[in-house]
């Protein structure tokens, strides 16, 4: 479910509901198109973002207090809740940890952001040497694509793959391998 500033008073009850059902609610916040660059959406308009006012972490505690079946859990909501306003620094170029390819092969910055010098220098074949290691130069050049594009975003995909790479231990409570039978 993807929510914004109309839908947010919803929420609760719809995922109240949903769970008694047995259904998982995979809980992402609208986000906003900052230039032309983001080629991911055309909204533009700043106030259907949700931003983390307390009646948000109200909300959200409730579910995590009543045990809803959400995606991800409360570890990942405490973080997305932070950048809710579109106001995220993924640091990619920091800790490079989730790729974004185009359907052509070419590797894009991000989900959000196509980039000028990424897709156009590498396809996915193209970013790995043959230890294993990223290619320096796409990491020059992914870098300086941010650098010049992004204003910063609510991606939460980068959220759960840095977690998950980052709390391996405590990766089965996030993706739900219990649920799952794994």
């Amino acid at each position: 479910m993807t929510i914004d500033r109309r839908n947010i008073e919803y929420i609760l009850p719809l995922v109240r509901k949903l769970t008694k059902l047995g259904i998982c609610s995979d809980l992402t916040f609208i986000d906003i198109s900052h230039s032309n660059y983001y080629d991911f959406s055309n909204i533009k308009d700043n106030k259907l973002l949700v931003l983390p006012y307390p009646s948000v972490h109200r909300q959200f505690n409730t579910m995590y207090v009543e045990h809803l079946n959400i995606h991800m859990g409360k570890s990942f909501y405490d973080k997305v809740l932070n950048v809710s306003g579109s106001n995220m620094d993924c640091e990619l170029e920091r800790d490079f940890n989730n790729l974004t390819i185009d359907a052509d092969g070419s590797v894009r910055l991000c989900l959000r952001i196509r980039g000028n010098n990424t897709p156009n220098n590498f396809k996915v074949n193209e970013i790995f040497m043959e230890n294993g290691h990223l290619n320096k130069d796409f990491l020059n050049i992914i870098s300086q694509d941010k650098e010049d594009y992004c204003l910063g975003c609510n991606w939460t995909c980068s959220i759960m793959a840095k977690m998950i790479s980052d709390e391996m231990e405590s990766s089965d409570n996030l993706i739900h391998t219990k649920k799952r039978g794994d």
